[in-house]
């Protein structure tokens, strides 16, 4: 019975060491087989979010692509040994009716392949089972950007002198107006695959907007009372020599004198006078009166107060300023528009009814406007508020109530496009570097949904990318 156990104890001894090699090669390809499996679903996550990020950033720069496609690798496979490779391809459809492109809509793609490479956890050598020294894991993804419809956007922009003030290390002014360039920029992108074009109008406001010189009424000159005027000064003249002495020569002297001061005077009252360079859109109880109607001032908010003799001319009212920004309507032409916010100069209270008014005049003034349309309305305080008068008190709550946004909101959204497609019209506000829940009156103007509070320029940036990238396409 004892040699026989010895001769079976052998065998197993033999059988033992034949067998663990295989076995320690199927512990090997179990570990890292199943980090290898682990390592290519990170890399699949990774590929289809980078995809997705290029899609949506959607720029033709190789350098900036590649490094963008980096840093999602970076993130979601930190314990690479290297990335081996990065192949991006960007394709687009740039067909002139929607129905030529792949899925009826037209879109820019990114196609990206990816390969890492990794150490094995228990490398084998030989001819065990197993991996060796290092293994690669590859992927790809596609993502496409549609081109959505084709959109207005007007920025309604405080250019009150608190805009003059520093805001994260810039003043508020700059910082706006370098992010109105980058969503230029953006829109940009899309302008050459789109059936229409994307347009942008700038409406700079503080207690007024300003009127160009070729706006409205270009002149305060009455004719009829300048010649009422002279008549009356001539009238006089007779009167007072025909009161003098046919010898007194100095008499009639006097009486031409006082003649012609009169009729300088005439001149200076009826004919030079040129009109005020800012426009007022508010309507008041009277002509001289520092109370405002608000009723009066919605039911007329569609005309433009530069062809309003009462306003541009009322010089008896308002001061004759001019202030360092004006409009600009809207337009494709995205760099004359950067050109003219590099000039523009912050100065004054705030109104922004004043902004909206005239941003809505420019909405209507659209013979063609696009299927999508976004008014954003860009401060950093509230209205100035005070003992109601025009100068120092704000309508704004008033107006608000009396049913400005909504005669706006209804007057746009019944609109339609030449094509007879429906126009969707939208308000946003975006508050910064103030306490936004304050603002009411704007808060009921555009919806609590569509209020916006941005702690940083870079928030404020993301915010309104975020407004309108539904507006010129979507991810898929």
């Amino acid at each position: 019975m004892l040699p026989s156990l010895r001769k079976q104890s052998g065998h197993a001894a033999l059988l033992f060491a034949l067998i663990i090699p295989g076995v320690w090669g199927l512990f090997t390809l179990a570990i890292d087989g199943s980090r290898a499996l682990q390592n290519k679903a990170r890399l699949g996550d990774a590929a289809e979010v980078s995809a997705l990020a290029l899609a949506a950033r959607n720029s033709e720069n190789e350098q900036e692509n590649r490094a963008l496609a980096t840093l999602y690798i970076d993130a979601y496979l930190e314990d690479k040994e290297s990335i081996q490779s990065i192949n991006i391809v960007r394709t687009e459809c740039k067909a002139s009716s929607q129905t030529d492109c792949d899925g009826g809509t037209r879109y820019n793609e990114y196609a990206i392949d990816i390969v890492t490479t990794h150490n094995s956890w228990l490398p084998t050598n030989g001819d065990l089972v197993g991996f060796g020294e290092t293994y690669d894991v590859s992927h790809d993804s596609i993502a496409r950007k549609y081109q959505g419809d084709s959109i207005d956007i007007s920025f309604v922009v405080d250019y009150s002198g608190s805009m003059n003030e520093n805001w994260k290390g810039k003043k508020k002014y700059k910082a706006v107006r370098d992010i109105v360039n980058s969503v230029l920029d953006e829109l940009d992108k899309y302008q050459d695959t789109a059936l229409t074009l994307n347009r942008v109008s700038i409406i700079p406001y503080s207690e007024y907007t300003d009127k160009l010189g070729s706006d409205g009424i270009t002149e305060c000159r009455d004719n009829q009372l300048l010649q009422q005027c002279r008549n009356q000064c001539y009238s006089t003249y007779s009167q007072c020599y025909s009161s003098c002495n046919s010898w007194d020569w100095n008499c009639r002297n006097r009486c031409t004198s006082t003649y012609y001061d009169c009729e300088d005077d005439c001149y200076d009252q009826y004919d030079n006078r040129g009109t005020i360079e800012f426009i007022d859109e508010l309507h008041y109880v009277n002509t001289n009166s520092n109370t405002v109607d608000p009723t009066v001032t919605v039911n007329n908010i569609w005309n433009n107060q530069a062809d309003n003799r009462d306003m541009v001319c009322n010089f008896d009212k308002y001061d004759n300023d001019s202030y360092p920004f004006f409009n600009l309507s809207f337009t494709d032409n995205f760099t004359s528009i950067k050109n003219s916010m590099k000039n523009f100069r912050p100065d004054g209270w705030t109104g922004s009814y004043q902004g909206i008014i005239k941003s809505a005049q420019f909405f209507g003034d659209l013979t063609d406007p696009n299927p999508r349309q976004l008014m954003v309305i860009l401060s950093d305080g509230l209205d100035k508020v005070g003992n109601g008068t025009f100068r120092y008190g704000t309508p704004t709550a008033s107006l608000v109530n009396a049913g400005m946004c909504t005669e706006i909101k209804a007057e746009l959204n019944s609109r339609q496009t030449n094509s007879n497609r429906p126009v969707n019209f939208q308000m946003a506000f975006v508050g910064f570097d103030y306490t936004v829940s304050d603002n009411q009156a704007l808060a009921n103007c555009v919806g609590i949904e569509n209020v916006y509070d941005a702690a940083d320029p870079d928030e404020l940036l993301d915010i309104i990318l975020n407004l309108i990238s539904e507006e010129i396409g979507h991810l898929k």
